[in-house]
């Protein structure tokens, strides 16, 4: 299976950025630092298993649902937040 590992980047990146492109910067600068390249996954590439288990964990870490958030879905704050 390929681009696991972008749509997981990218669930990640929109979740703590909130749509804002300097917060994008920064979630990709931490992904860095935890060893973990955003610029070098895109669709076509091959997953590498054991970057799937440290994003997954980080995304856990994170409260990221990778079940029921595809990429490219905004995040939206929890319903006790809205008023």
């Amino acid at each position: 299976m390929s681009g696991k590992v972008k749509q997981i980047i990218d669930a990640i990146v929109a979740h703590r950025s909130r749509g804002n492109p300097t917060m994008a910067g920064f979630v990709r600068a931490k992904l860095m630092l935890k060893g973990i390249d955003p610029s070098k996954h895109t669709d076509t590439t091959s997953d590498d298993p054991e970057v799937l288990r440290k994003l997954e964990a980080l995304a856990r870490e994170l409260g990221v649902d990778l079940s029921a958030q595809p990429a490219g879905v905004s995040w939206r704050p929890p319903p006790s937040s809205q008023r």
